[in-house]
């Protein structure tokens, strides 16, 4: 079985070789750009420690030492959930579990179910938010069926899962005790681990429900109402606030609007009504610096849009763009490729 597979010099060189070199640093400050510059000196002792772990199942405590690092997910802090965990790992530690993950990659797909598309390969969020596209279709009508979709937000159950359970789920599928062995000592063996769980939320998304009923459901259920956001509207309102020039405008359309107008554009066939509002935000705030018409402008959204060396500013058309990116969607109905 691959799995079992003698552990080599030369993958396990590889494994470390190909890490970035600013990854974050262990309990020792030594960076992957450290042992790669000095690798002539310390390399052969590094892979005898990673070849020894292999070999007998053991590995020293400071190795499989972690501290954990809240780094803010936002500017306004009130709640330990505001925080994003970072561990900072030995290398040791991040070059013996590359290898395990190595190993195991191939077997990913037969272990998880066709729906869940996140780290494994071959597979796209895309599939999910085009069948989640067909569910809420049509609730932006005014005359529609009452209808209601529920958002849930699960509790990851790495923190709380038992790794016995885990260990038993492996065996079940067939992985040799050799293999689980190996997983256990990186599992079970932490010298320092911590973990913040935060709160769950869910939300209700509704089309045509009377507002009777619908506090009945939020009374009964205790989900609030959401509804569905508005990013681009709500980040130039934002910045509307704030004294920029046209190079500033310029370089927020072209990282920020466009960012999030290229991730929903690789999704489906935008309507049109939807990119006229895109194009009219994005004329309105680079001329005006606000939400509002875009009359006034100085120039024609279409000069702009043409490339720097025909005088325009380099900026992409959004409807010329989504139709560029739907392409990719044809690769979900050829054989071997999505899972639709």
């Amino acid at each position: 079985m691959r799995a079992l597979e003698p552990i080599f010099s030369c993958i396990d060189n590889n494994v470390h070789a190909n890490r970035g070199n600013e990854k974050t640093f262990g309990l020792d400050s030594f960076t992957d750009f450290f042992f790669k510059s000095a690798w002539g000196i310390v390399g052969p002792d590094f892979l005898e420690v990673v070849q020894y772990f292999f070999a007998f199942f053991t590995l020293l405590a400071t190795f499989n030492a972690t501290s954990i690092s809240l780094v803010p997910k936002c500017d306004n802090l009130s709640y330990v959930k505001d925080f994003q965990p970072i561990s900072y790992c030995s290398a040791v530690y991040k070059c013996t579990t590359k290898v395990l993950v190595n190993r195991m990659t191939p077997f990913l797909p037969a272990l998880i179910f066709n729906s869940q598309s996140a780290f494994v390969r071959r597979r796209s969020i895309i599939d999910n938010t085009m069948l989640a596209y067909e569910l809420i279709q049509g609730y932006g009508r005014r005359h529609i069926s009452p209808r209601c979709t529920l958002k849930v937000n699960l509790q990851k159950t790495f923190d709380s899962l038992h790794w016995g359970f885990l260990l038993s789920v492996l065996r079940a599928q067939g992985f040799p005790e050799k293999f689980l062995k190996w997983i256990e000592v990186c599992l079970t063996t932490p010298q320092f681990s911590v973990s913040f769980n935060g709160s769950l939320v869910s939300e209700l998304f509704v089309a045509g429900v009377p507002q009777k009923e619908l506090a009945l459901m939020t009374t009964c259920t205790g989900f609030k109402v959401g509804k569905l956001p508005m990013r681009i509207l709500d980040k130039i309102q934002e910045w509307s606030t704030k004294y920029l020039s046209y190079d500033g405008r310029l370089q927020l359309i072209k990282t920020v609007i466009f960012s999030v107008q290229t991730y929903w554009s690789c999704q489906f066939l935008m309507p049109k009504s939807v990119l006229k509002k895109v194009y009219q935000y994005c004329l309105s705030f680079f001329w005006k610096g606000k939400v509002g018409s875009g009359r006034g402008a100085r120039v024609y959204w279409k000069a702009i849009c043409l490339p720097k060396y025909e005088w325009g500013l380099g900026l992409k058309n959004v409807v010329e763009w989504n139709q560029a990116c739907i392409l990719q969607l044809i690769r979900t109905w050829l054989p071997g490729e999505g899972f639709l």
